[in-house]
């Protein structure tokens, strides 16, 4: 599990905002896999260090 600090979630939401000029789509979806990857390398770090 990912634990956001309220800067990284800050950061996320200004990636969102600049991309939602031009597609919200896209701003849902860049945001959307930032966060899957992340959860993706938490599950990775996590079996490093059993």
């Amino acid at each position: 599990m990912v634990i956001w600090t309220e800067p990284a979630k800050a950061d996320l939401r200004a990636i969102h905002d600049f991309i939602v000029h031009d597609s919200r789509y896209y701003a849902k979806k860049v945001v959307q896999n930032i966060r899957e990857e992340m959860e993706g390398l938490a599950r990775i770090f996590h079996k490093l260090a059993e």
